[in-house]
Formats: structure tokens, sequence, C-alpha cells
């Protein structure tokens, strides 16, 4: 998880783009995310948080990674969708629509753009 931290901190507070470093995030053997918008069922766990926070304490902008059988996503999710779903900020158990797909931060991140807890 400090490698996720890592590239998104680098990313956000610096032009440079963060190095990949071996045995980094696991692949979709699946194909699932190889045309999007696709919602997936899974583990939401947010590491890094960017931006003014709201009254319940929730930031403008959340990086962390969604965990699909056993696989790691890298995400971006909206402190408004991650409101409106009612997911705390550590994260958990949703249903969540992945609508783009972001390269800026070196590795592949997909922005959420719909979420439900479950």
């Amino acid at each position: 998880m400090a490698l996720v931290c890592g590239f998104f901190l680098v990313g956000c507070d610096s032009t440079e783009k963060p190095q990949a470093k071996g045995g980094g995030m696991k692949n979709s053997s699946s194909g699932a995310l190889s045309s999007l918008p696709v919602t997936l069922e899974g583990v939401l766990a947010v590491s890094v948080e960017k931006g003014p926070v709201d009254e319940k304490g929730i930031s403008e902008a959340n990086f962390g990674t969604l965990t699909v059988n056993g696989v790691e996503h890298l995400v971006q999710v909206s402190g408004a969708v991650l409101s409106a779903a009612a997911v705390p900020r550590t994260g958990g158990k949703v249903k969540a629509t992945l609508g783009s797909r972001t390269d800026l931060y070196g590795t592949p991140t997909y922005i959420i753009t719909a979420m439900e807890k479950q």
C-alpha cells in the first residue's frame, strides 16, 4: 500500500511521473476493464486524500485501490461520489462504476463515476 501512496503523492505534487517498480499492480486477466464504463463489486481502500475536506471530513479527491477477485485496480473517486454512496473515508465493500481511465500518474488509474455501499 505504501507503493500506491508513493505513486499518488509524487503524481499529485510534482510534474514528474512516478517510476513503476517491479511487482506493481496485477493486471486483470479477465479483460473486464478493456471496455469502459464497467461496474464491478469489490473492496475500496482509500490511501491518499487530496484537497479541502467537506463537513464530513471527506476530501475532494481520493485515491486508492479497488480489489476485485484478488486483483487490485488503482482508482480515483471524488468526494461527492464517496459521500453520496455513504462510504466511509476508510473505504469498504462497494459496487463501483469505472467510467474512464487516466495514465497521468504513470500507472493506469480508473475514475469511479458512481458507487454504492454493499
